[in-house]
């Protein structure tokens, strides 16, 4: 018998904020930003939990109404989405997350389920690679140029 797989964010190489309800994702790898809303943030929250794909389920039908066969197609195929993007990969068969905490009941007001949807962007793409931040050493930015460094004046 398979398991579900356990899926983590692929960090240091994605960084990421809920605000709003709005999750903003950047792959600083690539160079590409992300936004996901309403359900998709939802999701992307969960992914932070540890829970294999049947724990995020239930959460997601805590919240939502919608038909769990369903709702788990569309959350599988969220979740292929974002490995092929390389935002989230499972864990190693093999590796164990820690145990997903008991479901609390939700007193909120329950929602019709709704498609996520991950939308990327491109156009800053040679700004966010160009970015020095991620690459600041204790000297801070801008430092000039040590002995045996490149040079960016030819």
């Amino acid at each position: 018998m398979n398991a579900d797989p356990i899926y983590r964010i692929n960090s240091p190489n994605t960084v990421h904020e809920i605000i709003e309800g709005e999750a903003i994702i950047i792959n600083m790898k690539m160079g590409y930003y992300y936004s996901a809303d309403q359900t998709g943030a939802f999701i992307w929250e969960l992914l932070s939990q540890n829970l294999d794909t049947e724990g995020m389920l239930a959460r997601i039908m805590q919240r939502y109404a919608g038909e769990p066969h369903e709702v788990r197609r569309i959350l599988q195929d969220f979740l292929e989405r974002l490995q092929s993007e390389n935002l989230v990969s499972p864990l190693p068969s093999g590796q164990l997350a820690a145990k997903s905490p008991q479901l609390e009941a939700f007193s909120g007001e329950i929602l019709p389920f709704s498609k996520p949807e991950l939308h990327k962007y491109t156009d800053l793409q040679d700004l966010l690679l160009l970015d020095p931040i991620h690459e600041v050493d204790e000297s801070g930015w801008p430092g000039t140029a040590t002995a045996g460094s490149e040079s960016l004046a030819a």
